[in-house]
């Protein structure tokens, strides 16, 4: 299938330079199998607190919905409900545009190695798979 595009996302440049933080036995893993490994969105809470899933504040701010409202609460609960079953429904791989390195970065990701690449290379590499494949700047 091909790679589709997206209303919320754009790609960079096709020589925009872009970096993976791997530890070292995924990096073992990547080069053994050939393989990007993909996470199932909902999984990424566990390691990474600050991805995956809306908080309900984030939420109710977007939506612009009043905390103790209780049709505010059931539309809170309806979108978070859907976030969570679209969540166990998409695997992601995630890689930084490269601006250079920071401390911040390494100590937080950079318990192995980081891989370089360019978009267009991950892009060509992605565009044989088999279900639609979506490849851009997520905000």
């Amino acid at each position: 299938m091909p790679i589709v595009p997206h209303d919320a996302c754009t790609e960079p440049p096709a020589n925009t330079s872009i970096c993976r933080f791997l530890d070292l036995p995924k990096f073992r893993d990547l080069f053994a199998n050939e393989e990007l490994y993909l996470r199932q969105t909902d999984l990424f809470k566990e390691t990474d607190p600050r991805e995956a899933l809306p908080s309900d504040e984030y939420v109710r701010l977007a939506l612009g919905l009043q905390k103790y409202d209780l049709n505010d609460e059931l539309k809170l609960n309806d979108n978070q409900a859907f976030n969570r079953q679209n969540s166990e429904a998409y695997f992601i791989n995630c890689w930084q545009i490269y601006e250079g390195e920071t401390l911040e970065m390494w100590k937080t990701y950079g318990n192995g190695v980081a891989v370089f690449s360019r978009f267009e290379l991950l892009k060509t590499a992605l565009s044989i798979m088999l279900d639609d494949i979506l490849v851009a700047i997520v905000r």
